[in-house]
């Protein structure tokens, strides 16, 4: 059942992000739209009306993270849904891409979700969902791709194992 519950949902300004989050709205779920597009992110949030919450920023930025979680439970009371999907992609061979370009695709990729995740749990109570998206790069490796088939692999096995530390 997804009335009334609080989700949390990155990369909502595009994409699956977006359609997940209009999705889980349509449904009767508070949803707080998260990713760095400020006016985009306002502007999904007047077209769903009441129940939307724009938070505009970067998954990368743990700061960030905490001051996004620490307000969806102020604005909606809790958090029950988080839905980690929001990813950057530098398509072509690594050596073309600064070092920079490449550490943030696993900062955005890899380490956001697992830091907002850690964030969130605390507030999420038992039942609550967490979502992963990543990709099939994360199960075969794509030419071009090395540093995003490494990001979404690492996502795909800490999801994994996190589940065991998050059964509970």
């Amino acid at each position: 059942m997804i009335a009334g519950r609080v989700a949390l949902v990155t990369g909502a300004s595009s994409g699956i992000g977006l359609a997940t989050a209009r999705t889980l709205h349509a449904r009767g779920a508070r949803v707080a739209l998260l990713a760095r597009s400020t006016d985009r992110l306002n502007e999904i949030a007047g077209e769903l009306g009441d129940g939307a919450l724009a938070l505009p920023g970067d998954v990368a930025d743990v700061a960030f993270l905490h001051q996004a979680v620490q307000r969806v439970v102020a604005e909606f009371g809790g958090l029950d849904i988080l839905v980690n999907n929001a990813g950057i992609h530098y398509r072509g061979s690594m050596l073309r891409h600064s070092p920079e370009q490449l550490a943030q695709m696993i900062a955005v990729n890899t380490a956001g979700p697992i830091a907002l995740t850690r964030i969130a749990v605390d507030h999420m109570p038992p039942g609550s969902v967490i979502v992963n998206v990543a990709s099939l790069a994360g199960k075969l490796p794509v030419p071009g791709a090395a540093t995003y088939s490494g990001s979404k692999a690492g996502v795909r096995f800490w999801a994994m194992a996190a589940a065991e530390d998050l059964a509970e």
